[in-house]
């Protein structure tokens, strides 16, 4: 009976630590399901990535050939035209008509080699002082056409919690934000363009406000968009408020536009002190 008894107890031992092991097994074999499923995901991600990515590349190689064939059509006429003129003045026009088309050149190049700088330079986190960054901006543009016709305000310093972000990315925003209000100014008016900046508990925010022609909800709601021009006045590619848009993203925070037609526009960036 005590044999029988030692057997059953051995028997009952071994099959525990079988179940035991295969109990080990399972959980095992359930991390790994779970981590490949997790690798999957953020495979599916980045392919799904790399899609839009090749999208908007092949956005941008077709647009490009489009805005700079435009102006490099006009040089090649305007200088044709030059060589078979001797009046000076007529010279001169023709000169100014070629500047043109070098800026319009010069504004697609710029916008794409920013894009690029975005997409695939690093992220430089460090302190940044808003007050001075929203004056560089606004330095950067006195040689805008229309700048001078606008009244613009920059912030007064305040005490603020200390912003960690990127500096030239957000250099870049403010600049082509500031740009699209001096732009789209009602000309019919005393332009302004007035900015702000305050503070919640979690968020830096800047707020830069005009009375331009502003936009109605159609456009509003595609402003962001790669390629997107929403107005006559539209000159550039169609590229700053998309790229704007891209770096808050990338800086954790958002951008959004408030607008209505003739009554102006109003941007807002919310910016986070702490990073998740």
């Amino acid at each position: 009976m005590d044999d029988f008894k030692d057997k059953w107890l051995r028997a009952r031992k071994e099959l525990s630590e079988k179940e035991e092991e295969l109990q080990a097994q399972h959980e095992e074999l359930t991390t790994t399901i779970e981590n490949v499923v997790s690798k999957n995901e953020q495979l599916e991600q980045v392919l799904a990535e790399l899609k839009n990515r090749n999208k908007e590349l092949d956005q941008i190689i077709y647009r490009t050939s489009h805005d700079l064939k435009s102006p490099i059509t006009t040089l090649r006429g305007l200088m044709n035209l030059i060589t078979h003129v001797s009046d000076s003045e007529e010279v001169d026009s023709y000169a100014e008509l070629a500047n043109h088309a070098f800026l319009e050149m010069e504004k697609v190049l710029f916008l794409l080699t920013r894009y690029s700088w975005n997409l695939l330079d690093n992220i430089h986190w460090e302190s940044v002082n808003i007050h001075e960054l929203v004056e560089d901006a606004f330095h950067s543009l006195r040689f805008i056409d229309g700048v001078s016709e606008v009244d613009i305000a920059l912030p007064k310093p305040n005490p603020h919690k200390a912003l960690i972000s990127d500096k030239e990315r957000l250099k870049l925003v403010f600049f082509q934000v500031i740009s699209n209000a001096v732009h789209f100014r009602n000309r019919s008016v005393k332009s302004f363009v007035k900015i702000f900046v305050s503070s919640s508990t979690e968020h830096l925010i800047i707020s830069v406000v005009d009375n331009g022609i502003g936009m109605s909800e159609e456009i509003k709601a595609r402003a962001f968009e790669m390629f997107f021009r929403g107005a006559i006045l539209s000159k550039g590619p169609g590229l700053g408020l998309y790229i704007s848009q891209q770096i808050i993203t990338k800086l954790k925070g958002k951008i959004i536009i408030e607008s209505k037609v003739n009554m102006g526009s109003t941007v807002t960036i919310k910016l986070p002190f702490k990073l998740k």
